[in-house]
């Protein structure tokens, strides 16, 4: 019976992860089929997402199992999509993956790090269709490959190229 209840708590945990914002001014008990099938995405669920970020962030906040939310990309402020997840980046410790969102969809893949030197290898991603924010979320895609450092400062996360151009700022969020 308790391993029924954890799986319960479980799926309830991914689908409200999936979810967007409900509006505060009424509660439902539906689910939309957007939100099960990201949930249900057997790539998307073997990287479990982390909990429902806060609005304070962490300061000083360290590089890996911090909740990393992106601001910039290439020298533009980053817009979230109504209705999706909003860009950011989960590096596990643990298992040298990260888990996270491009906006559109859901993102997991493999890095590798030494020092400040951060490389992110073979990436996969849900294939869900974008009309609002692909583009964005294509080039977010695109940059992941060309990082070679990074620089964290206080709360804000910086991926660099060889040439130590920004190609990318987030700003950590704390969990709750």
């Amino acid at each position: 019976m308790l391993h029924k209840v954890i799986i319960g708590c479980t799926l309830a945990s991914l689908l409200a992860a999936c979810s967007p914002e409900p509006d505060s001014s009424t509660t439902t008990a539906s689910t939309s089929s957007s939100a099960v099938s990201q949930a249900l995405e057997p790539a998307a669920a073997s990287f479990p997402e982390p909990a429902k970020p806060a609005e304070t962030a962490k300061p000083d906040s360290p590089l890996l199992n911090t909740y990393w939310k992106l601001t910039e990309l290439q020298g533009e402020v980053v817009s979230v999509t109504e209705g999706r997840r909003e860009p950011h980046l989960v590096l596990h410790e643990e298992s040298q993956r990260l888990a996270g969102s491009d906006g559109c969809n859901n993102i997991m893949g493999s890095y590798s790090l030494k020092d400040n030197q951060l490389n992110f290898g073979q990436m996969a991603s849900t294939k869900m269709a974008c009309p609002e924010g692909g583009e964005q979320a294509d080039k977010f895609g695109r940059i992941l490959q060309d990082v070679t450092h990074f620089n964290i400062h206080g709360d804000t996360l910086e991926l660099r190229n060889p040439a130590d151009e920004l190609l990318a700022a987030f700003t950590a969020v704390a969990l709750h």
